[in-house]
Order: C-alpha cells, then sequence, then structure tokens
C-alpha cells in the first residue's frame, strides 16, 4: 500500500486532536469511582482554549529529544530531560525523578521505591513513539520501552509498549483484532496486561452488555484510581457496600488498560461512542478517553473525527507539566498542527531506509520526492547497526533479567546484570555480571577486555581485568562475573565503572554502575 505524505499527515493530527478531545472530556471525572454518562465536555469557557493534560504534553518533550538525538536516544538522555524540564513531583513522575537525583539510573530509576511504578503514567505518552514510526510497531515498541524505564517497571512499561506498537501499526490497519493481536505480540507473556486486553475482548465477543462487561473487569482487576483522593473511613464504606476489591497498592494499569480497551471494543469503531464510554468507567477517565481517542483518531484520520468533537478545541495545545525554563527555540508546539509538521520533518531522522515495516508502504513528500521510501514487505522485524539501542529487539528487552542495565555500542552491546538491587553496606558484596554480544555488525571472533574500576570504599574480590570472547567456537556471548565488596563508604552514591575494549579494533566505551549506600 502506499501512505501518502497528506494521508499521514492527517493521521498524525487525527491522532493528536483524537488524544486532547478525549483528553479532555474525560479530565473532570478522573479519581472517580462510578459511572458518569456524559453526553459532551463539561467544562466552561474551552473555545480554543482546552485545559492542559499530561496526557499529551509530557511526550512533547520526547519530541525535543528526538530532533536532537534522532534514533540514537538512549533512558538516560530522556532521563536528563526529565530531569530538566519536567515540573510533575508526584506519584511515579516524582519517585522517578527523586532515584534519579540520588544516581540511580534506569531502568532502576524506574522501579526502586516506585510504589506507582505500575501505574498509568508511560502508556500515556505513547503516541509520539508511533507517529515516529508509522506502521512499524517493533521500532515503537522498543522506543517506548526505552521510554518507560525511566519512571515505570514491569506491567507500566507493557502498557506502554502494547500501545506504542498497536498505534503504530494503526497507520497502515483498522482491523480491531488485527491490531490487538499486533500490539500483544509485543508483550511480556506473562504480563497481566495481555491478560486484561482478552478479557476486555473476550466479554465483548461473548455479547456480555457493556454495564456488565465494566463489572467484571473492575472485579476481576481492580484499581486504586477512582478513591486515590479519598478518605480511609470511606473506602471501608465502599467495601461494606460490597464495591470492588482495592488493591493496596498503587498498581492501576491493568485496570485502566482493561477499561481502554473495553471501551474501544464496544464503540465499534464511532469516535463520539467509544470516548463516551472510556469516560462513562471514571477512575483514570482523561487517560482512558484520550488514549483511545488518539488510536481512532489514527485509525480514522483527522478528517473523519466529528466535528462537534475537535472544533471546540481548535487545534490548542496547552501544557501544564513542562517548565517554562526551557531555551530552545520552539521547543513546545503551541497547536496540533505544529506538532504534526515538527513529527513528519522529524520522521527522516528517526526512521531510515533500512527500516522493515508491518506492510510495504511508500511516504512520499509534496514535492513528489520520497520521504522515505521502504519497498520489502519484511513482516513485524525492524533493525540496523545505525538505530542506536534498537540492537535490542523488544523480546530481548522484555527478556532482561531484573536488575540488568543494557548499552548498545558501536561494535557490540552489553548487558549488566546485578545480582541484588543497587544497594551496599559496608561488609556487603555485590555480583555484577557483565555479557557482551555482537551486535550485527562483526559476526565473527573477536575478544573484548572487560575492566572493573571502582571509587573510594569499594573494592573488586579477584582479578579487575578479564578477556571475554564473542563468537568463540558455539558461544555467541562473552560473559564474565566481578564481585564488588563494600569496606568503608564515605559516600551514598558509590561508582563502579567497566570498561570494555575490543582486541583490533578502535571501540572503547565505559558503562557507569551506580551503588547505593544502606
Amino acid at each position: 500500500m502506499k501512505l501518502s505524505y497528506e494521508l499521514l499527515k492527517d493521521k498524525i493530527l487525527g491522532c493528536y486532536n483524537g488524544k486532547n478531545s478525549g483528553g479532555v472530556l474525560g479530565a473532570p471525572f478522573e479519581c472517580k469511582r462510578g459511572t458518569f454518562p456524559v453526553d459532551y465536555y463539561t467544562q466552561k469557557g474551552i473555545d480554543n482554549n482546552p485545559p492542559p493534560n499530561d496526557d499529551l504534553d509530557l511526550q512533547l518533550l520526547w519530541l525535543n529529544a528526538v530532533e536532537e538525538y534522532g534514533n540514537k536516544i538512549t533512558p538516560d538522555i530522556l532521563a536528563d530531560y526529565w530531569l530538566t524540564y519536567i515540573v510533575p513531583v508526584w506519584s511515579e513522575y516524582g519517585i522517578g525523578k527523586s532515584n534519579l537525583i540520588r544516581g540511580i539510573n534506569p531502568p532502576f530509576s524506574g522501579k526502586i521505591n516506585n510504589y506507582y511504578g505500575q501505574s498509568n503514567g508511560a502508556f500515556i505518552r505513547s503516541e509520539i513513539w508511533a507517529c515516529l514510526a508509522p506502521g512499524n510497531p517493533e521500532m515503537a515498541a522498543h522506543f517506548a520501552y526505552l521510554d518507560a524505564c525511566v519512571d515505570h517497571y514491569g506491567e507500566g512499561i507493557d502498557a506502554e509498549i502494547f500501545f506504542a506498537a498497536t498505534e503504530s501499526a494503526a497507520f497502515v490497519e483498522s482491523d480491531t483484532d488485527k491490531l490487538v493481536d499486533i500490539g500483544l505480540s509485543y508483550v511480556a507473556k506473562d504480563s497481566r496486561i495481555k491478560d486484561v486486553i482478552l478479557f476486555a475482548k473476550d466479554c465483548y465477543k461473548k455479547g456480555m452488555p457493556f454495564e456488565d462487561a465494566r463489572v467484571a473487569l473492575m472485579t476481576k482487576y481492580p484499581g486504586t484510581f477512582g478513591v486515590v483522593f479519598e478518605t480511609l473511613e470511606y473506602i471501608d464504606e465502599l467495601k461494606k457496600q460490597g464495591d470492588y476489591p482495592i488493591p493496596s497498592t498503587g498498581d492501576d494499569v491493568v485496570n485502566t488498560v482493561g477499561l481502554t480497551i473495553l471501551a474501544w471494543y464496544y464503540g465499534e469503531g464511532d469516535f463520539e461512542k467509544t470516548i463516551k464510554l472510556a469516560t462513562y468507567c471514571g477512575e483514570d477517565a482523561d487517560c482512558t478517553a484520550a488514549t483511545i481517542g488518539a488510536l481512532l483518531g489514527i485509525v480514522l484520520g483527522n478528517k473523519n473525527l466529528p466535528e462537534k468533537w475537535i472544533k471546540p478545541i481548535g487545534n490548542i495545545i496547552n501544557t501544564v507539566c513542562i517548565s517554562t525554563t526551557i531555551t530552545k527555540e520552539n521547543a513546545i508546539p503551541k497547536t496540533t498542527d505544529e506538532l504534526t509538521d515538527r513529527i513528519l520533518n522529524a520522521i527522516p531522522k528517526f526512521i531510515d531506509k533500512t527500516a522493515y515495516t508491518l506492510v510495504p508502504f511508500e511516504v512520499t513528500a509534496k514535492e513528489g520526492k520520497d520521504l522515505y521510501n521502504l519497498p520489502y514487505p519484511r513482516y513485524l522485524k525492524w533493525g540496523s547497526r545505525d538505530c542506536g539501542t534498537y540492537n535490542f529487539s523488544v523480546n530481548e528487552l522484555n527478556a532482561l533479567k531484573e536488575n540488568s542495565i543494557f548499552y548498545t555500542f558501536d561494535n557490540f552491546k552489553a548487558v549488566i546484570t546485578l545480582d541484588k538491587a543497587p544497594y551496599i553496606a559496608n561488609g556487603e558484596s555485590i555480583n555484577l555480571t557483565v555479557k557482551i554480544s555482537d551486535n550485527g555488525m562483526l559476526r565473527k571472533q573477536h575478544y573484548v577486555n572487560v575492566t572493573a574500576y571502582t571509587g573510594a570504599g569499594l573494592k573488586v574480590d579477584g582479578a579487575k581485568s578479564k578477556t571475554v570472547a564473542i563468537h568463540n567456537s558455539y558461544e555467541y556471548d562473552g560473559v564474565t562475573t566481578f564481585t564488588i565488596t563494600a569496606e568503608e563508604l564515605i559516600k551514598e552514591t558509590n561508582t563502579v565503572l567497566i570498561e570494555m575494549s575490543m582486541n583490533g579494533r578502535h571501540t572503547y566505551e565505559v558503562a557507569k554502575i551506580n551503588l547505593i549506600s544502606k
């Protein structure tokens, strides 16, 4: 198929107008438990001045990162942007920021002490990756992972992976079942995100009335968002009345994703019906309505969105979460039209001609020149040694052991796995296992020298320098382990540097691991 420049532009614009519309409709019912049958926006004075919403404005910062770094962005780059320009200090955003300030790098920053790390703050910013990689769910899912791990973990990451892949595929596929299958193909096999999506789909396929399906989902996959501002006495009263179970943690993302998918299926492709059903369910209503509004905006295109819902918003973007201290010229788009144009300009830098797409398609510019030309069908695959941290597939990232950090360098990629969380006290030891793999460029035998350096108060037990082989006989990876012991810690943040250099090559790389004093 051919995805013309104008069609691509219409779908990106539809994505963000749909997201803005759904977010505005659902926002007044966020953090409320119950049912809320609405027919239209309930806020007053929104004409060409929609209220700001973190669902949209957080991801605008990632556009700035892509404009500067292209597809070479890493979780650490996103973390620096996050620390510098993101205002919120609440929930997972705040805990992620406090971890980063303390020296805890991604992906640990998304998990350590993060009570809300499996909440909704990551998947609501998935659209930017889908729009930068239209028709390329593998690529969109990969960068969604890099994004989410800054301040989320587990199901919080899975949710953004699912929506980024699904939204990307929606540029070239409109069938709901097929889109769900594509999105689920990138989610970890044991994920509860997968379970709740299939549950919502099954409710619809069985013909269960929507209200019954909502109650069934709320009961089987409860969340806390609808009672987050209620008193303990009120919550106890809800329990006495037989209200849905209330989890003891801030793990809301499974419930929220389930309600979003429920609205998608029961909305049956009708934009108005779908965002109203999402809002009807309350809980994190701005996230559910905004996300499904964005997805349908891609499927339908901006031209097919109801004027009733789009005209009052006026394509205006208002922000609340991005610091006004950002100095880059035109850093934050003021309209969805400007946002769309900047994404279109960034696509050639982000996705290159080595990209593999869901189906073969070609995007042509207004002048008739190729924006990028992807003529070969290589189903659900994408990869190039020029694609930065992409050298790890989504499946590889999902399969990483707990407490692992990943790196991609010019000639190889590395995973460093700690045998426990990155905390240490005097007299304690921690093992760092370094696994080095060919990133696809060399494909022949090589040796890599690996050396561990420690700061004051730490020591390396045994040899500080080791050599590992990759592509030696049938061993693809080179693996070695260093044991680090704390002798007399004098700082809260204690650094271990892992230096990696390849014999006969110019590659010389250093990975930094911060261990936090208990």
